[in-house]
């Protein structure tokens, strides 16, 4: 379920935040304590479903990108090397979704 590399990505997402791992169990409401941030990114740690639920939440990224073996960023990035012509309205059209469910969940949260 968690990749290799998942304390990795944990730590890359933190650091891109310039959050410490104090901070980020601050931001995480105490849901992962400072040591078992610290665990996680040095692989002594299997985090529970609970744990990537509050980090997705936290990051403002899906789950998909914490356990997936190749991460949708670094698919982006594949993609957006690609030789292959991209069509812009069929990509938009695609993505209006997942854009519509985000405003409408910062509505909701917001609210």
């Amino acid at each position: 379920m968690v990749p290799e590399d998942f304390g990795t990505r944990l730590r890359t997402l933190r650091e891109l935040r310039g959050l410490s791992t104090r901070e980020l169990s601050r931001e995480l409401e105490g849901v992962i304590s400072q040591s078992g941030i610290s665990r996680m990114e040095n692989g002594a740690k299997q985090p529970t479903v609970s744990d990537l639920l509050a980090l997705s939440w936290v990051f403002g990224v899906s789950l998909n990108e914490l356990t997936d073996e190749i991460p949708l960023s670094k698919r982006a990035q594949w993609a957006a090397r690609s030789s292959k012509e991209i069509d812009i309205s069929e990509v938009k059209s695609d993505l209006m979704p997942y854009l519509e469910l985000r405003n409408t969940l910062d509505e909701v949260l917001d609210a």
